[in-house]
């Protein structure tokens, strides 16, 4: 469930304040409800996807004190937010008690507002969330091909499966507490049974606990005993071992059950250096490439490829070494080098005396999803900038060209005054600049064209090369070029990355110090399996410091006094619509922007790119 998904209900008499706060919730997704009244407030049917309740203090035909115990039975989920034009101690206990929340304070400030309930939004998804974990939990628990309890050990509460019925006789309703499993299971040996258990719940190891059981019916059977700790609960699984050849049986359905889950499962030893891991299910192998073979012993450098990423690594660490539970999402790479984005769900197990032995992570390729997110967020910046660009676009050109105009015959009349025409030739340059940024804006939000042939690319940046020679004139700047066994001809629209190269090529100009260095390197690689080159444009200048690596393919983000910050989005914006893709090279001095783009045109691309 997403906040699309959850609704917010305002109770209010005041139809400007409803209206306010509508648009306030609007603007993150929520469906919102609203209510004049006590009335009409619970004239309502549906009340589970109420993620809150605005709840005026006081309404026509009574108070939020009177209203707010109704509220807590018919939305025991909903959080309930008082809303007053004063507060006082009081009355603010009052609602507490009551069951409210908080409360806020008119005029609503719409931005601690908004950050409350998205606060209250993420608890609640994450509720939502935990209780189908424990549905889930619970049907596995049931549907086990062996006895298996859950058991709360601080009050001695036991919750078996069926199966203890099919191997003891005993239905799992006879069988709630601890000291009841033991006096009808094992009868005259409940004693030392229990004295076992208690000696083998210090520190479960692999090793089974075998006991034998007196059934319901007076016949006995031998069971192998297991527990499974965390906290202050357990979990027992007893596997009726009379039949040897059935046990075996049994054992394989559950190993098969484990293999065949849609999510990768990777356990680590926590009690070793480096984490090592010591089981990976098939959907793992799926995952990353590497056979089990492969995997057992290594650490969580495995995930994130040869050239591992050290950012991603470093947060991989970080969550396994917490002691806590974790969900992250971080890019790994494949074993063939393909990034990819992984959702992980990493856990701790704790023995009885709180030890981490192992961490346990659960992980999914969620690279279609967050592409997808990215995408549309893009679109809706895109649409945004298109519309606001439309909207100035008539009047500005014309400005544009007015101001111009007159520049150019005031430029006329001044050739005698050199002062004056300094200002103007000032003024002109500075029309221009304008006029450059607003195409910037422009060409950034329309749609990407391309008309791809067979180019050479080395001919294209050293194009944009030479264009380059009025903002290095007179500096002592060198471009070297090295192509190392690979053609770099590829299927592209060249004037397109004209743009890129030449973007690209002006930041380290900009950048370099006197004398400057600028090395374009093109190597073979690979996209997805297909052949492409790698283009490597490395500068000797300072490199960017982190906040500028972060921000650097971000429209608007520039370091420089002048300019839109446009120039790397765009080259961005151009790559991927070739089926490329861009990025730093963070362990290089200087700045390194390198460029990777298919040889041939990828089969899932568009020549038209919004």
């Amino acid at each position: 469930m997403s906040v699309q998904q959850l609704s917010v209900l305002i109770v209010d008499d005041d139809a400007g304040t409803r209206s306010s706060l509508r648009r306030i919730l609007l603007l993150d997704g929520y469906a919102v409800e609203e209510a004049d009244s006590i009335a009409t407030a619970l004239d309502r049917q549906s009340w589970q996807e109420y993620v809150a309740i605005l709840l005026d203090r006081r309404l026509p035909d009574g108070t939020a004190e009177d209203l707010l115990p109704q509220l807590r039975q018919l939305a025991p989920h909903a959080s309930i937010l008082i809303i007053t034009g004063y507060a006082d101690i009081e009355s603010s206990l009052a609602a507490l008690r009551a069951g409210a929340a908080d409360y806020l304070l008119k005029p609503i400030e719409p931005e601690s507002l908004r950050g409350r309930l998205r606060n209250l939004a993420e608890l609640r998804l994450a509720q939502n969330e935990l209780r189908r974990r424990e549905t889930q939990l619970e049907f596995m628990i049931n549907n086990l091909p062996a006895a298996a309890a859950y058991v709360d050990y601080e009050n001695g509460e036991v919750n078996f499966n069926r199966i203890i019925q099919d191997i003891t006789g005993y239905a799992s309703s006879e069988l709630t507490k601890i000291d009841d499993c033991f006096r009808l299971l094992f009868a005259d040996l409940a004693t030392s049974a229990r004295q076992q258990y208690e000696a083998k719940r210090i520190a479960w190891n692999d090793e089974p606990l075998r006991l034998m059981v007196w059934c319901k019916s007076g016949q006995n059977r031998i069971v192998e005993f297991r527990g499974y700790a965390y906290d202050d609960h357990e979990v027992w699984l007893m596997h009726d071992v009379t039949d040897r050849e059935k046990h075996e049986t049994e054992l394989r359905i559950r190993d098969r059950a484990i293999q065949a889950a849609n999510e990768s499962v990777i356990i680590a030893d926590a009690t070793k250096e480096g984490y090592p891991i010591v089981f990976a299910n098939k959907a793992f192998g799926l995952l990353t490439g590497y056979t089990l073979e492969e995997s057992i012993g290594r650490g969580c450098e495995l995930l994130c490829g040869t050239a591992a990423d050290r950012q991603s690594l470093f947060r991989l660490k970080e969550a396994i070494e917490s002691e806590d539970d974790v969900r992250l999402t971080v890019q790994c790479r494949r074993k063939n080098g393909e990034a990819y984005w992984n959702e992980m769900s990493v856990a701790p197990v704790r023995a009885n005396d709180g030890t981490v032995t192992h961490t346990v992570a659960v992980m999914e390729d969620v690279s279609e999803r967050k592409d997808a997110q990215q995408k549309l967020l893009q679109s809706e910046r895109l649409a945004a900038i298109g519309q606001m660009v439309t909207g100035l676009a008539h009047e500005s050109r014309n400005a544009l060209q007015r101001a111009q105009a007159c520049l150019d015959m005031l430029s006329l009349d001044m050739e005698d005054k050199p002062d004056q025409l300094e200002l103007t030739e000032k003024m002109q340059r500075a029309l221009t600049d304008l006029h450059r940024y607003y195409e910037e804006v422009r060409n950034y939000a329309a749609p990407i064209n391309l008309d791809r042939r067979t180019t050479d690319l080395s001919l294209v940046w050293e194009r944009s090369w030479v264009n380059l020679e009025a903002i290095r004139f007179a500096r002592k700047i060198e471009l070297k070029t090295q192509i190392t066994k690979v053609s770099p001809k590829c299927d592209v629209d060249e004037h397109r990355m004209e743009q890129v190269f030449r973007n690209i090529i002006e930041n380290s100009v900009y950048a370099c110090p006197d004398p400057g260095l600028i090395q374009i390197t093109c190597t073979e690689t690979t996209i997805d399996g297909n052949p492409a080159i790698s283009i490597s444009i490395q500068d000797n200048g300072p490199g960017f410091t982190n906040e500028a690596a972060a921000g650097v393919f971000q429209p608007f983000f520039t370091t420089k006094q002048k300019g839109t910050g446009l120039g790397m989005p765009i080259c961005k914006r151009i790559v991927e619509a070739h089926g490329g893709r861009i990025y730093l090279n963070e362990s290089s001095a200087g700045a390194d922007v390198v460029v990777e783009l298919p040889k041939e045109r990828p089969s899932n691309t568009r020549e038209t790119v919004t």
